[in-house]
């Protein structure tokens, strides 16, 4: 995960002090909704990947939690690879632009990628939720 501007986003600061350091958002499930007044918003289920291995032999993952990001003043959005149902990240970055923000996710794992650049966002985040 890159985010350059983590002090201009607001809920930024607060998910990175929560999570251990900023989220690279790693095979995280992604929905991304667009509206035609230029908002949208980008909802992800996402966890930490521990070192330990639980009795089946699975990788322990903790610090699950819910993350949406709110887009408002969209300037441009980009897509592909659209498949309907499962959408996954193989990584989140977040930019400062001249234009405000850029939120690439074109390092897809499945469904979709793309990017958006946007005058304003916001994150809220809810610990413990884990994916749908």
């Amino acid at each position: 995960m890159a985010i350059d501007c983590i002090e201009e986003v607001p809920g930024a600061a607060e998910l990175s002090n929560w999570f251990g350091g900023f989220p690279s958002f790693h095979d995280a499930y992604m929905a991304l909704q667009i509206n035609q007044d230029g908002t949208g918003r980008l909802r992800a289920y996402a966890w930490r990947m521990t070192s330990k291995i639980d009795a089946e032999g699975y990788v322990v993952s903790d610090k699950h939690f819910a993350c949406t990001f709110e887009f408002e003043d969209m300037r441009r959005v980009s897509m592909a690879e659209f498949m309907p149902g499962l959408a996954i990240l193989g990584q989140l970055d977040i930019n400062k632009t001249d234009d405000g923000f850029e939120v690439d996710f074109t390092d897809t794992a499945y469904g979709l990628s793309g990017s958006l650049v946007c005058k304003k966002m916001k994150l809220t985040f809810e610990p413990g939720v884990r994916k749908p």
